[in-house]
């Protein structure tokens, strides 16, 4: 049976999405989103043997499916004592993603609309294709969208799992508790 020390897993292992985002996002009355602000920081573990990518390309995500008037973002990056990273599955845009659908819950919470709501309402939509975010690549390109239709998307999603029906049952079983 082998067993790994912590020696030879920190020298033969990597780790990702280790960022922490501080972000705040503008929006109007009816939940659409303008604008995101802030900043991340990318640990990017003992040492670099990808050099700067996940950062990067979290940085080159924003704004995801959204058409914001405006965003101004940036991250830092810290060499620490944790293993290095290297990109898996995604390499950065998850954890884009996964804040920006953080923002748009909030957003809807705070205005109480539905949160497919203010996705619909923020998305890029297809006669805005093809669609130049205002990020740019590593390589000091523009980061354009060609096609996509998300809100069409979120709708077949949001069908498929029964969405109405399991917000009902959330419903219905938190009148159960009291």
């Amino acid at each position: 049976k082998w067993i790994e020390d912590r020696q030879e897993h920190f020298l033969a292992t990597t780790q990702q999405r280790d960022q922490f985002w501080t972000l705040e996002v503008a929006c109007d009355q009816s939940g659409r989103m303008l604008g995101v602000r802030g900043r991340g920081i990318h640990d990017n573990g003992a040492y670099a043997p990808y050099g700067l990518i996940l950062p990067a390309t979290a940085l080159a995500s924003f704004p995801g499916p959204y058409a914001l008037d405006a965003f101004d973002i940036a991250i830092d990056v810290v060499l620490t004592n944790l293993v290095p990273t290297s990109p898996v599955r995604g390499a950065g845009r998850p954890n884009t993603a996964f804040v920006l659908e953080r923002l748009a819950d909030g957003v809807a919470r705070r205005l109480s609309i539905p949160r497919a709501e203010v996705r619909r309402r923020s998305f890029v939509r297809a006669e805005q294709m093809p669609y130049v975010t205002g990020g740019r690549m590593r390589d000091g390109s523009a980061v354009a969208y060609d096609s996509g239709d998300y809100a069409g998307a979120l709708d077949l999603v949001l069908d498929k799992i029964d969405a109405a029906g399991f917000e009902t049952e959330n419903v219905l079983k938190a009148a159960q508790r009291g």
